[in-house]
């Protein structure tokens, strides 16, 4: 789309919304998406981006034809206040909310199965997100940074939450865990800064199972290596308090520094020219 309209309405003729079709259109306040709409974003083999950037866009509703939502569809379209979703999307995409900041609440329809990665990174006006019992996974840093959020229930369909699902989570001072989660990535939810009774996690289960599923452990190493030659230091960076059925007072852990990575670690990239996020290992990255 190249027009400088505000109000965009999409023909009824249109079924799919493709790749980078309202990139960086700041101008638009309003889409209408009629019926025959059935995918956001796809079409073609990149990224979806659909109204990446539009950050003056307010509010949309996407009908319930739409059965897929590309990744970045909505990246930092910060002037989006509401949305949406209905029931017959499965799937909350990589990045597809990244940035939104304006976005206050959200309510995932019973049709999504996961939550992908960075799906609502950094949206930090977003202060409740209702998660359905058909979600069975939360992907890495999925509400990283999201500080409004006060409170969040995870269903017990859920069984693996990634690495730093909920890091930085500042308004979020306690969450609980079911038993039904078998894996949690590093620094899931940790807060920088913030105290032990103000970082709590309560988990339906003992402590050695939480302990087994997070991969955590009271005898960290005090290093590490990089790629074989100088040592780099694990950092205490706070602390987190873990209630269990066995151990209902909570038992303080100290959270490490996780910048150990090693050469074979993948991480998310962005490519400028291309306007497309990709992974690549630290092996094969170029430094300036």
């Amino acid at each position: 789309y190249r027009g400088s309209d505000t109000q965009i309405v999409i023909s009824n003729k249109v079924t799919n919304i493709l790749y980078e079709a309202f990139y960086n259109k700041s101008s638009i306040t309003d889409v209408a998406i009629p019926q025959s709409v059935k995918n956001i974003g796809y079409g073609t083999s990149l990224t979806g981006s659909a109204f990446y950037g539009c950050s003056s866009l307010k509010s949309i509703t996407i009908p319930n034809s739409v059965t897929s939502i590309g990744d970045s569809a909505f990246f930092d379209c910060k002037g989006l206040t509401s949305i949406t979703i209905p029931n017959s999307v499965t799937s909350i995409d990589y990045g597809v909310f990244f940035g939104c900041s304006g976005l206050t609440s959200v309510t995932i329809p019973n049709g999504v199965t996961s939550i992908g990665d960075q799906a609502f990174y950094v949206c930090r006006g977003l202060t409740s997100v209702t998660i359905p019992d058909s979600v069975t996974s939360i992907g890495y840093n999925a509400f990283l940074c999201c500080s409004g959020l006060t409170s969040i229930t995870i269903p017990d369909s859920v069984t693996s939450i990634g690495r730093g699902a909920f890091c930085n989570c500042s308004g979020l001072t306690s969450i609980t865990i079911p038993n039904s989660v078998t894996s949690i990535g590093h620094s899931a939810f940790y807060i920088a800064g913030a105290s032990a009774d103000n970082n709590k996690i309560i988990y339906d289960g003992t402590l050695e199972n939480f302990k087994s599923i997070a991969n955590w452990s009271e005898n960290e190493p005090t290093s590490c290596f990089d790629s074989g030659s100088e040592p780099i230091p694990y950092r205490k960076i706070g602390t987190i308090k873990v209630i269990t059925n066995d151990n209902p007072t909570g038992v303080t852990f100290d959270v490490r520094n996780w910048s150990c990575l090693s050469i074979d670690t993948e991480i998310t990239c962005y490519d400028e020219k291309r306007k497309r996020w990709y992974k690549k290992k630290l092996r094969d990255l170029t430094y300036k």
